[in-house]
């Protein structure tokens, strides 16, 4: 258990460089890193949307990239966290990386809410959320002990 408890510095770190990885491509590529997200909330595909309207498509790759920027940034700065603070045994570091699962299931519950049209499969996206909020809690109970405040 100790080598693991050892490990969930490098699992946390891996999971939120994950993200600033996730944000790097929707930087890059747009909208169309995912091309599954907007049949699932449209039933339209990237190119009908983009036949429809032009500045719409525009409008949604501009929000996609802005998003992959704000993504990578959350990334970046927890990567930084578990690599630094976390790793050194800061308390604070420990209840901070807590967002990694809360950010991830706010996701998932954000992309439930909003809805897909039914007979189209939900996006891609949206089955990587799960699993990176469950490693990323099992990571942290399984170290809770390395941040217990002593008496």
């Amino acid at each position: 258990m100790t080598a693991i408890r050892r490990a969930a510095w490098v699992v946390l770190a891996g999971l939120s460089a994950l993200f600033a990885l996730f944000g790097l491509a929707d930087l890059l590529i747009g909208v169309k890193f995912d091309e599954t997200m907007a049949p699932a909330i449209t039933g339209l595909t990237l190119a009908e949307i983009e036949a429809q309207s032009a500045a719409a498509y525009r409008l949604i790759d501009h929000g996609a990239r802005g998003g992959g920027v704000t993504l990578m940034a959350m990334g970046l700065a927890l990567t930084t966290v578990a690599l630094v603070a976390y790793r050194s045994g800061q308390r604070w570091a420990w209840w901070t990386m807590w967002l990694l699962p809360g950010w991830a299931l706010a996701v998932l519950g954000f992309n439930l809410a909003v809805g897909f049209v039914a007979g189209e499969a939900p996006p891609q996206a949206l089955a990587s959320a799960p699993p990176i909020a469950i490693i990323a809690v099992v990571a942290l109970l399984v170290d809770v002990p390395r941040f217990r405040r002593t008496p």
